[in-house]
């Protein structure tokens, strides 16, 4: 007969595991009615496995110098007017904007001095150059 050890290994690591205690607790006791949570808790505590916290307020990279580091997003922004009359009446109402035809962009952030960079693009789709 297994013990209540192998069974919360089996449990936990078959096709359906990798569940909170609770689950693994529910489980394990469809097949033995002894397993307790408290059981579940101090084999679960002697895993070397499993989520480490990082510090708090320290952030996962911190940049030494200059163009190390950066971070990338597209944006987009709402379409331009559909016809050379509506942009022209726009004009007429004050509306002083500049008028592209992309509405597609990428950010680029370099992290250690905040320089923002903004690339327009022609379409959301890759291609190679």
């Amino acid at each position: 007969m297994p013990t209540k050890k192998e069974i919360i290994e089996k449990v936990y690591f078959g096709p359906d595991g990798f569940g909170s205690l609770k689950e693994v607790l529910k489980d394990a006791k469809k097949q033995d009615d002894t397993i307790t949570y408290e059981d579940v808790r101090q084999w679960k505590s002697k895993q070397d496995f499993g989520q480490k916290s990082k510090p708090r307020g320290s952030n996962s990279f911190i940049a030494q110098e200059p163009y190390q580091e950066y971070q990338c997003d597209l944006f987009f922004w709402p379409k331009p007017r559909s016809s050379k009359l509506q942009r022209t009446r726009a004009t007429w109402r004050g509306e002083q904007r500049l008028w592209s035809e992309n509405t597609n962009a990428l950010l680029i952030v370099d992290i250690f001095t905040k320089f923002t960079q903004v690339v327009p693009l022609k379409s959301k789709k890759y291609q190679m150059l």
